[in-house]
């Protein structure tokens, strides 16, 4: 995949030591030492399949060539992980660089800044602006991009929270915040650009890639486990799961969701 897996998908190397043996000291040495015992342990356990479809080489997280003059969208684009992803294609190669760029962004001033540091590297940009934690803007968003950008090749689901509130908060739907952000909003994106990232990859006689991001803090959390029944309201018995630390019960199974 692109420079997007390379940067945000570690679980993926993780897991790719796990099954190559030889690869586990660059991996510890890549994401910190005791963080990365307990990954190894838990991905020789078995939670994790080594046969995933979703594992890849070294060589192909560092291969950016599919970037190469495509149109990609990535959520969050403005903070934190996603702001490095797509910083880091403005210092690709020319010839490397994608063409053009949706941001789906909360803050507007964010937005623009990020859109104008890709404009300086010949990179075009377009934002949108939308609350991705608010089921109904996120699915008129998806709407608009899908009637206004003529192709997209790469759709980059990286906007997402661990909130730390003492107590779950609810929308008046009664979803519960970590589970709009963090999967409702790549549910929404996923079901309403599908369309266009096929009829992009069939005009380009080539293919079209969706890239959810996730993190193993919410894997390791979970311990493997998914509860359907509480991924919307959050048991407030079980909000504090993790070293009594708030929120990180639903933290940790929307990332699962998403896996």
């Amino acid at each position: 995949p692109p420079r997007c897996m390379a940067l945000l998908a570690v679980v993926s190397r993780v897991r790719a030591a796990a099954a190559h043996g030889a690869r586990g000291a660059r991996a510890q040495r890549a994401m910190g030492g005791g963080l990365s015992r307990r990954v190894a342990t838990f991905a020789a356990s078995g939670s994790f399949r080594p046969d995933s479809p979703t594992l890849y080489s070294d060589a192909d997280a560092d291969d950016s060539s599919f970037l190469a003059s495509k149109t990609a969208l990535v959520t969050g684009p403005t903070s934190g992980l996603g702001a490095a992803l797509v910083r880091s294609w403005a210092t690709l190669p020319q010839a490397q660089r994608p063409r053009r760029c949706v941001l789906v962004a909360r803050n507007a001033d964010k937005a623009r800044e990020t859109a104008s540091a890709l404009e300086a590297a010949g990179i075009e940009a377009a934002t949108y602006i939308c609350d991705l934690s608010a089921p109904v803007e996120v699915l008129r968003t998806a709407k608009e991009i899908a009637a206004a950008e003529p192709v997209l090749d790469i759709c980059c689901l990286n906007a997402g929270a661990w909130l730390v509130d003492p107590a779950p908060v609810l929308d008046a739907d009664g979803l519960e915040a970590h589970y709009r952000l963090n999967f409702l909003h790549m549910v929404c994106f996923v079901q309403e650009l599908t369309p266009l990232l096929a009829r992009s990859a069939k005009a380009s006689g080539g293919e079209s890639r969706i890239c959810v991001h996730g993190s193993y803090t919410g894997m390791y959390f979970s311990k493997g486990e998914l509860d359907i029944d509480n991924l919307k309201t959050s048991d407030p018995a079980r909000y504090k799961l993790a070293g009594n630390i708030e929120g990180s019960f639903p933290y940790s199974q929307t990332v699962r969701c998403t896996r």
